[in-house]
């Protein structure tokens, strides 16, 4: 639903930049290197959902739900979004109006994933430095529910913005700010709509009866 949405409101309310007004050599070189990045987030994202997915068929019932719900945040979301505005299902021919290349709405989820993925590096530095998590951002990592396939498939939070920064020519305007905005509203309407006020456990055996999970 919140994917066709964004699409729609890219496509009614901004404008991309004609490609008669910039440097033709350096739009084809722009085009070819979001075709080979969104191909690297499409291959990318597909293991990360995959091996997940795999490592969760016997973690129980919540292990289960608890990968769907991941994959909807931002951080995740945003790698299938670049994919496909970056343009990895649109060779120049593209008829389907879902696969169309749209760059903006992948430099906006950027954004709008920025300030989670900023206190990452300011964890990570911190971490190095003190053996602390200054923020706690990336403090999951340590605990020993963590599965070792989430703290291998975790590494995008610290290269997505970069990755996407350079797809995108270094350009970061106004648009896909106010864009962002947009995105980030749907995204967290979408979160609680979807994420349950609580979360039920069954007893054990051996429980006592206190009803203590």
């Amino acid at each position: 639903i919140v994917i066709p949405i964004i699409f729609l409101v890219h496509d009614l309310f901004f404008i991309p930049k004609a490609a008669s007004s910039v440097d033709l050599v350096q739009y084809e070189e722009t085009i070819h290197r979001q075709t080979v990045i969104s191909r690297f987030l499409f291959i990318y994202t597909v293991i990360l959902f995959t091996t997940r997915c795999a490592s969760s068929f016997n973690a129980g019932r919540l292990r289960q739900h608890a990968v769907m719900y991941e994959l909807t945040w931002l951080c995740n979301s945003t790698l299938l979004m670049g994919s496909i505005t970056f343009g990895v299902f649109d060779d120049g021919t593209a008829t389907n109006w879902l696969f169309r290349r749209r760059p903006l709405i992948a430099t906006a989820c950027c954004i709008g994933v920025s300030i989670d993925q900023v206190l990452w590096y300011v964890d990570l530095v911190g971490y190095m430095v003190s053996g602390k998590f200054l923020v706690g951002v990336m403090k999951y990592l340590t605990w020993s529910q963590t599965l070792w396939i989430d703290r291998l498939t975790c590494t995008h939070h610290l290269w997505t913005m970069p990755l996407f920064i350079y797809a995108s020519n270094n350009e970061l305007g106004l648009d896909a700010f106010k864009l962002s905005v947009c995105i980030v509203t749907m995204k967290v309407c979408l979160s609680r709509w979807l994420t349950p006020h609580c979360i039920q456990a069954t007893k054990s055996k051996d429980d006592d009866g206190s009803g203590a999970a």
